[in-house]
């Protein structure tokens, strides 16, 4: 997206980001060496600029670590915009909030269709007992699942429903950004042709995770 893209650069290039001295970056520790698949790291480079570097035994990249961020980040906040994103972030067992929201609605049905057979006789207080305490079970379970205590889970749910996701994403903490990315892709950094002065995309390879 080439709005998205302009807009991350405006970002990125605003001086009040500047981040505090020993602040984690974006990708560092995130992000992975194409050519070896370890992670990269960042340093500050002869420019002050920083890069991001393979932290393998074979130092396979160094490469300017904005446009990458900027890159990562368009690629993040148009994900989280498409009308699907709040189910990219399910509980554990891998249980969708529709689904689960799904079955708490059959469940409250279904015990307000046991209080109305019982009080009009159709069923006997003890088989109204039983089912109900079998569905109050069920439903605090999955009470349980749906407000996981995994609270990435919870803020990436948030995120995806922000009435404007970029600047819901920009106020994030950098860790909260990097915890979403790693839950949701694979970052790939390859090393660009020899001689490339400007930032080049098809080095920067995103595997969506699921």
């Amino acid at each position: 997206n080439v709005g998205t893209w302009s807009d991350a650069q405006a970002v990125f290039k605003d001086p009040s980001r500047k981040p505090v001295h020993g602040e984690q970056k974006l990708l560092s520790g995130v992000a992975r060496c194409g050519m070896c698949g370890s992670t990269v790291h960042c340093r500050g480079g002869k420019t002050g600029l920083g890069v991001y570097s393979c932290s393998g035994p074979i130092k396979h990249l160094t490469r300017k670590r904005e446009p990458i961020d900027e890159f990562v980040r368009a690629h993040m906040i148009e994900r989280l915009s498409l009308p699907d994103a709040a189910e990219l972030f399910t509980p554990e067992d891998g249980t969708s909030r529709r689904a689960i929201t799904r079955r708490l609605a059959e469940i409250d049905d279904k015990l307000n269709k046991l209080a109305g057979w019982f009080a009009d006789g159709t069923l006997p207080a003890k088989g109204v007992e039983t089912q109900s305490l079998q569905m109050r079970a069920e439903r605090a379970e999955l009470e349980a699942q749906l407000h996981t205590t995994d609270p990435i889970i919870a803020q990436g749910r948030t995120l995806a429903t922000a009435a404007d996701v970029e600047a819901a994403w920009d106020a994030l903490p950098v860790n909260t950004q990097r915890q979403l990315i790693d839950r949701l892709m694979v970052v790939w950094i390859d090393r660009p042709v020899r001689g490339a002065r400007s930032f080049d995309p098809s080095t920067v390879r995103i595997e969506w995770r699921g």
